[in-house]
């Protein structure tokens, strides 16, 4: 149901590997997430039919060749990565400031608790990973996208490599619904 690509392209891989990957998949109605950076996000979003792309704050303004001053901005520019039918979901992530969600002409920004970071390293594929099995577990986008940054979170509050907790991540994701009311 889901094609997750994500990471850094192997050097050497023709871009056109990916953009057929993702033809070939969309042909099976195979949904595509998306998370990488550089050139390959740039390529891969000029290709178009992502169900969904996950660029942190740094690759937004990479592939936007823009200085984001405010949020707002970051903000038009992911509406504007939706409305040009390059995806139809941005899920921005932002750090501690969680992430920017723009699907259905809707926007919202899922801001999780405060908590202890201790590394950062596998919040984005956590991220990704949550919204995945959320999403195949029938959770609408926004329970998903809540989940996404409950886990991103989570991974957040362990030391080196080490992954999330799914009682945290269950904790915060009760709290971000509270918080962000569906």
């Amino acid at each position: 149901e889901y094609l997750v690509i994500s990471g850094s392209l192997p050097e050497g891989l023709d871009i056109s590997y990916v953009t057929q990957l993702i033809d070939n998949a969309v042909g099976k109605n195979i949904k595509i997430i998306f998370d990488s950076s550089g050139s390959a996000l740039s390529d891969t979003l000029n290709h178009g039919k992502l169900f969904l792309v996950k660029p942190n704050s740094k690759e937004l303004t990479s592939i936007s060749g823009k200085i984001f001053y405010r949020a707002g901005d970051m903000e038009t520019e992911a509406v504007e990565l939706v409305a040009s039918g390059k995806t139809q979901i941005a899920l921005v992530s932002l750090g501690p400031q969680g992430a920017l969600l723009v699907h259905n002409n809707k926007t919202e920004q899922i801001v999780p608790p405060k908590v202890t970071t201790y590394s950062t390293v596998g919040a984005g594929d956590s991220m990704v990973g949550a919204m995945v099995y959320a999403l195949s577990a029938d959770l609408n986008v926004q329970q998903a996208a809540r989940m996404g940054v409950a886990a991103g979170t989570a991974a957040t509050m362990n030391e080196g490599t080490a992954l999330c907790d799914n009682d945290v991540v269950q904790h915060i994701y009760e709290s971000l619904l509270e918080r962000y009311p569906l």
